[in-house]
């Protein structure tokens, strides 16, 4: 996070922002699939 947004949002929010990111992206796993060939 701090690579993205800075030290001072990864102190405030970082925690949070990486428990939202999570839960969105497990919601998605099941529409994922690998391309031909991968």
């Amino acid at each position: 996070m701090e690579a993205l947004a800075g030290s001072g949002v990864e102190e405030r929010i970082g925690e949070e922002l990486r428990s939202r990111w999570e839960a969105i992206f497990d919601d998605l796993l099941d529409e994922i699939s690998p391309l031909a060939g991968a």
